[in-house]
């Protein structure tokens, strides 16, 4: 199953369908940006089901997806560009070139595999990592490697199209913007949120930030995620729901309402330090605390490392089911599923996504240890939250665990709901 690789049949790059006066300048890198160039690129994706059999299908299909895209870029110019730099004997510069560049790139692919053998499978399978382009590339990278890869690979019934951002141009927010508008144009209708290419600088700097470095290895490392698996867990409208109204119920201070997303599995921690604690976090999160941690960077000014995120005992969640990613179509109906690839991957890295379903779902993917999976899998109240048919509680008794796991998966728990509540 899934054990054909993947063919590359084409490849082109991809210019904006035209420049104006603003494209044509350097756009500046903020210190949220510089501080990701150790991290891959975003790698995210809709898996949809093949219409029936048509006449040059596949072609006019491409086709028309270029002509979107040329004009997605026209508005969402810097992913066509390059990063640049400028470096003198104690430091360097790095900004984006929208200019020279030779576009953005897009890649025509295939597989002999099927929908199912990508959605059946209890863990997400290795081929999907193969419908991305930059596999295990940094950020810093995109100073010879296009800024945006739009791959598009035919299953046998199924098509899947995979974009790969560079982290360092475009977060969470700016990535599903430009899908949607790609989705928007694609269809016909105008871009509703115009992407906003301005950054930010605090009093004293910029534009240009100097990076006290003279050699990559100074600042640059390679993340090699170690073997792990990854499972896509759903909580429904319904389980969110009973999870929140009891949450509620047992929280002492009623002038602290949960939503369901704060409420989301807060089930195996105190309710009332638990909502004190998740109101706390919000409260903090504020100018004064995003300047101060501003301000913190500059002391060193040097990149956040991806290894540092994959110590064994952190857990880390990204993304928000808030993104529209199931209203996305290209001419295939509703896409069947959300995928990403090897970008940024570690023990304990939780993803959140749109629930397929719709209405307020959420499903989570979830990367771990293969152990520690087995252990969460056999953890009687994360899988009585998502209360479905489709999860069978496993063996405790036939599974090897770590030395520390009981207190990870409690940990694990706890520290997705609390994040969730600031996304």
């Amino acid at each position: 199953m899934c054990s054909q690789p993947v063919q590359h049949i084409s490849e082109y790059f991809i210019k904006p369908s035209h420049l104006s006066q603003d494209s044509k300048q350097v756009i500046h890198l903020a210190t949220w940006d510089l501080a990701m160039l150790s991290f891959h690129y975003i790698q995210r994706g809709l898996l949809f089901r093949k219409p029936e059999a048509q006449d040059n299908f596949i072609q006019v299909f491409l086709q028309k997806l270029k002509d979107a895209l040329s004009l997605t870029l026209a508005h969402f110019y810097p992913l066509a560009g390059r990063l640049a730099k400028k470096q003198d004997s104690h430091s360097f510069v790095l900004f984006v070139d929208c200019v020279n560049s030779p576009g953005a790139r897009f890649v025509h692919s295939s597989v002999d595999t099927t929908v199912s053998d990508i959605l059946s499978p209890p863990y997400v399978p290795m081929i999907v990592r193969s419908f991305f382009d930059h596999h295990k590339a940094v950020n810093y990278d995109g100073l010879n490697m296009s800024l945006l890869t739009v791959q598009v690979t035919e299953l046998i019934d199924g098509i899947f199209i995979g974009c790969s951002i560079n982290h360092s141009v475009a977060d969470g927010t700016s990535f599903w913007n430009f899908f949607n508008t790609l989705s928007a144009i694609f269809q016909g209708s105008g871009v509703t949120s115009p992407p906003i290419h301005e950054r930010w600088f605090p009093d004293g700097y910029g534009p240009f930030f100097r990076l006290p470095f003279t050699r990559d290895d100074q600042f640059i490392t390679r993340y090699d995620a170690p073997i792990l698996k990854e499972k896509i867990f759903h909580f429904s409208v319904a389980n969110l729901a009973r999870i929140k109204a009891k949450t509620n119920a047992l929280c002492k201070d009623r002038a602290v309402r949960i939503s369901s997303l704060q409420a989301f599995k807060l089930l195996a921690n105190n309710f009332e330090w638990a909502a004190l604690q998740l109101n706390k976090t919000i409260l903090e999160h504020n100018d004064k605390s995003v300047r101060k941690s501003v301000a913190t960077w500059l002391q060193t000014q040097r990149p956040n490392q991806l290894g540092q995120l994959a110590d064994p005992g952190n857990i880390v969640v990204s993304s928000s089911p808030r993104f529209n990613m199931y209203g996305n179509e290209f001419g295939f109906g509703k896409p069947v599923a959300v995928l990403g690839g090897y970008g940024n991957l570690f023990n304990g890295r939780v993803t959140l996504f749109q629930g397929s379903e719709g209405g307020g779902s959420i499903d989570t993917g979830i990367c771990l240890n293969p152990k520690i999976m087995n252990a969460l899998e056999c953890d009687e109240e994360f899988l009585d939250a998502l209360n479905s048919s489709r999860y069978q509680l496993k063996t405790p008794a036939r599974l090897p665990y770590l030395a520390k796991t009981p207190q990870y998966i409690k940990s694990l728990k706890f520290c997705l709901n609390l994040a969730i509540s600031v996304m």
